[in-house]
């Protein structure tokens, strides 16, 4: 497994002399993973980064650019872009939903668009009744 950071790298100009320059380095493994969400918190132009042993303030002015640094700091650490996360959440959204319902919404989107709204809302409605009786067909 190989091993990834994010850094920030700092200009500061000093008079008569060279610039000074500073790097610091953070491991993405030691990032807080919250409910399989890193935990990296923007308000503004601002991100907190919150890691196992302290926590990093970063400034980016510009929007695209944090945008850019949120995308792929969060493709780093969980290994996935944006839209695969995104669909992850919206399987287990369905998933839960289906498994609370003891339906199939997929299936009954399915049934919706070929049988219309009417057929496939009762056969939805019985399900969910059998399955809070405990019927079986």
């Amino acid at each position: 497994h190989k091993s990834h950071w994010i850094y920030q790298k700092t200009h500061k100009k000093n008079f008569l002399k060279d610039p000074e320059i500073n790097v610091e380095i953070y491991p993405t493994n030691e990032v807080k993973i919250y409910e399989n969400k890193p935990q990296l918190i923007t308000k503004g132009s601002d991100v907190t980064i919150y890691f196992f042993k302290a926590e990093k303030d970063f400034h980016i002015e510009s929007k695209s650019e944090l945008r850019k640094f949120m995308d792929a700091s969060l493709k780093l650490i969980t290994g996935k872009n944006k839209m695969e996360r995104g669909l992850t959440k919206v399987k287990t959204t369905i998933e839960q939903v289906d498994n609370t319902l003891g339906i199939n919404s997929v299936e009954t989107t399915k049934n919706l668009a070929k049988n219309g709204v009417i057929n496939t809302t009762l056969g939805s409605v019985a399900k969910i009744g059998k399955s809070i009786i405990g019927k079986k067909k």
